[in-house]
C-alpha cells in the first residue's frame, strides 16, 4: 500500500562553500578525457590489430564468431578515435587497410613505426694480417 512520503527541502543559507574553480574539472566526460589520454584506459597495446587470412572460416558460425570478435576489438580503441569512424569497425577497417593512412595510425598510437627491411649497419672492418707471419703450406708433390 503506498502512503504519502513528506517533502523535505533544503535551502542554503550564507555563503555557498561549493568551489566554482573545480566545475570543469568536476565533468565526467573531461575526466574520462583525461584518463583516456594518460594511458589509463590502455587498451590499444593489450588487443593489438590484428591482420589475418581468414578463408578457413567455413561456416556461419564462425564467421560470426570472427564479426564478434572484431566488434569486441575495436570497442577497445579509444572512444574519441572510434568517434571519427562514426563508431564503425567497417569505416575503421578501411581505413586502417589502406597504406597510405600508416603514419596516420602510428600518430593514433593504433601502429608501430616500421622497421626498416635491410637496416643500416655500421662497415666491418677487416684487420689485415702481417704477411710475414703467414706461413704458406707447401703442395708441391713429391713422386
Amino acid at each position: 500500500m503506498y502512503t504519502p512520503h513528506l517533502r523535505v527541502s533544503f535551502e542554503t543559507t550564507g555563503e555557498s562553500l561549493t568551489q566554482q574553480q573545480f566545475a570543469e574539472e568536476s565533468q565526467i566526460q573531461n575526466i574520462v578525457k583525461k584518463y583516456d589520454s594518460q594511458g589509463f584506459f590502455d587498451t590499444i597495446n593489450r588487443n593489438p590489430a590484428q591482420y589475418g587470412d581468414f578463408t578457413q572460416i567455413t561456416d556461419l558460425h564462425s564467421a560470426m564468431s570472427q564479426i564478434n570478435e572484431a566488434k569486441e576489438n575495436f570497442m577497445t580503441i579509444p572512444s574519441h578515435i572510434r568517434e571519427r569512424f562514426n563508431n564503425d569497425p567497417q569505416q575503421f577497417y578501411s581505413f586502417a587497410s589502406d597504406e597510405n593512412n600508416f603514419d596516420e595510425l602510428v600518430d593514433m598510437g593504433l601502429a608501430t613505426q616500421r622497421v626498416p627491411d635491410n637496416p643500416v649497419s655500421s662497415p666491418v672492418v677487416e684487420e689485415k694480417k702481417d704477411q710475414s707471419s703467414v706461413e704458406t703450406p707447401d703442395i708441391s708433390k713429391e713422386d
